[in-house]
């Protein structure tokens, strides 16, 4: 395969907004349009507000020059969150400080023209006693959220939920639904979707002295499915913390965590079933087990029941970013400790990972001192796609990298650059990927064919592979490497399948970019098509 990176736009990236003041911590989300939101706090007011943009598939701003005020109310708004709301537009949440200092949670939802949704100064999450911390938030694909969040309103931190409609109504307990109020800290939860119109909910839990994981599975009404105050994931001695998480196969989701079970700071990795049960080894299967630390871990579903991981690993001198392929039964396929993407000079850190849309990945990275950002593109077995890494920023002063799929085998990148002035601006960068051609794939002609797209309630997939006998197979991915549907079994007699925009369970999918895969004869092609509700 040859493939080449193509940076259409300047070679920095583009302001979001830099002003005379201080834009910080940018969060990142898909239009479902081709383009992207991007949510910052922003001091130009004197206190620091919510922000937006949304810029296009080219790069040209959609709102006002100076970003969109999402909310400017008393006090400061900080640490968004951002979510697609599977409608073309944003649901955006933060920690609100208008109230005596303590922190209360706050979101808006707005369209793709920047009109705001809810009420002006944002709908309540929770505004109880106290303050709410770590807040994070999912899609519940009909316009509205779950959110998960560390609430100090008792003698310790515990774990709070709440469903948002798509007005902005609150639709649990007023405060939130308490999901943990075990005693002991329970802190920075991560929330997930799985499939049925269910989430998971996991978090970090000092109930027994040191830190173990616990979780919990609810539905839209709120429906709790395990045991009261969450069942165990890891527990055991040492410490366990900073989970991620992702939704494998149908009914499965992984869990990678760093580990202080062997004296320093190690990552392990754990399959469970959508009953909670651990399906690899049960203490958890070791991704990074060397010397010192491995840390921020990024996950990424190979759409076959496994994952994708980067982390930076500080085994040697220099810190280097690692990444391993564990297929569906926790096998490592791609050796012990993984590959090493980075150059062997100097210390790199905040690996960022996103699906190439070809069954490998995209791995961003930074150097330690922030003066420079490169990305490299792998595909599933671990070759690297491009010759050398990618320049995605060359200045100085650079942090909080985020980024997220364009839908077409790139990405997009987003950060916050400290001025010459000492002010704190955004700035965004495409890399656009999979531009290339692979020999294999132009020696056989499939005739492969989806239309039309966009699409609203069919896509017409039509295919002719030349070997009569072949066995086809046709997988359909989101963007973010998830397997959401697929045909097996299909032979050169069955020449077109018609999909309805639906999972394997038959549910509707969220409007969006989607991935098809034709497999046959050991090769592969896939298309991308655009689902419209």
């Amino acid at each position: 395969m040859i493939l080449y990176f193509i940076i259409f736009w300047p070679p920095n990236g583009i302001p979001v907004y830099a002003g005379d003041s201080s834009q910080v911590y940018p969060l990142i989300v898909n239009d479902t349009l081709g383009g992207v939101y991007i949510a910052w706090s922003d001091n130009r007011s004197g206190e620091y507000d919510i922000y937006a943009q949304r810029i296009d598939s080219t790069g040209n701003l959609c709102w006002f020059p100076e970003g969109r005020v999402i909310c400017d109310a008393p006090g400061h708004q900080f640490c968004v969150q951002a979510v697609n709301d599977t409608r073309g537009g944003a649901i955006l949440c933060w920690l609100d400080a208008r109230s005596n200092n303590n922190f209360d949670l706050y979101a808006q939802r707005v369209d793709e023209n920047g009109n705001l949704l809810w009420p002006q100064s944002g709908a309540i999450i929770c505004n109880a006693p106290s303050s709410q911390f770590f807040l994070t938030a999912v899609s519940d694909a009909n316009g509205g959220i779950i959110a998960a969040w560390q609430d100090y309103r008792g003698l310790d931190n515990d774990i709070y939920v709440q469903h948002l409609d798509s007005l902005g109504n609150i639709l649990w307990q007023s405060s939130g639904m308490p999901i943990c109020i075990a005693p002991g800290h329970q802190e920075r939860p991560v929330i997930i979707g799985l499939n049925n119109n269910r989430y998971l909910v996991i978090w970090e839990d000092k109930r027994n002295g040191d830190y173990d994981l616990y979780g919990q599975i609810l539905d839209q009404n709120g429906t709790i499915y395990w045991q009261e105050n969450g069942k165990k994931l890891c527990y055991l001695f040492a410490n366990q913390f900073s989970p991620r998480t992702v939704s494998v196969d149908t009914n499965d989701f992984i869990v990678v965590w760093e580990d202080c079970r062997n004296g320093d700071i190690d990552l392990y990795a754990q399959k469970f079933n959508y009953n909670g049960d651990a399906l690899w080894d049960s203490n958890g299967v070791g991704i990074g087990l060397g010397l010192d630390y491995q840390r921020d871990a990024q996950l990424v579903p190979d759409g076959l029941g496994g994952i994708f991981i980067s982390w930076e690993d500080g085994r040697q001198y220099p810190s280097l970013i690692h990444c391993q392929h564990l297929n569906g039964e926790g096998t490592k396929l791609w050796g012990e400790d993984g590959i090493i993407v980075t150059p062997p000079t100097w210390l790199f850190h905040y690996p960022r990972m996103v699906s190439n849309g070809m069954g490998g990945v995209l791995i961003q990275w930074s150097w330690v001192n922030g003066e420079e950002t490169y990305a490299q593109n792998l595909d599933s077995l671990g070759n690297f796609l491009w010759p050398d890494p990618v320049p995605v920023c060359t200045l100085k002063n650079n942090s909080e990298l985020k980024i997220v799929s364009d839908g077409m085998g790139g990405f997009y990148s987003t950060w916050q650059h400290v001025d010459s002035n000492i002010d704190i601006d955004i700035y965004l960068q495409r890399i656009y990927g999979n531009t290339g051609i692979s020999e294999k794939d132009v020696q056989k002609t499939y005739n492969f064919m989806i239309f039309p797209s966009p699409f609203k309630n069919h896509l017409t997939i039509k295919f002719a592979p030349p070997n009569s006998q072949s066995e086809i197979s046709l997988k359909i991915y989101d963007v973010s490497g998830r397997l959401v549907k697929q045909f097996n079994h299909l032979t050169n007699y069955q020449s077109s399948v018609v999909w309805c925009g639906d999972d394997m369970l038959g549910r509707k999918l969220p409007q969006g970019i989607y991935f098809v895969r034709l497999e046959a004869d050991g090769s592969s092609e896939t298309k991308k098509v655009v689902l419209m509700r």
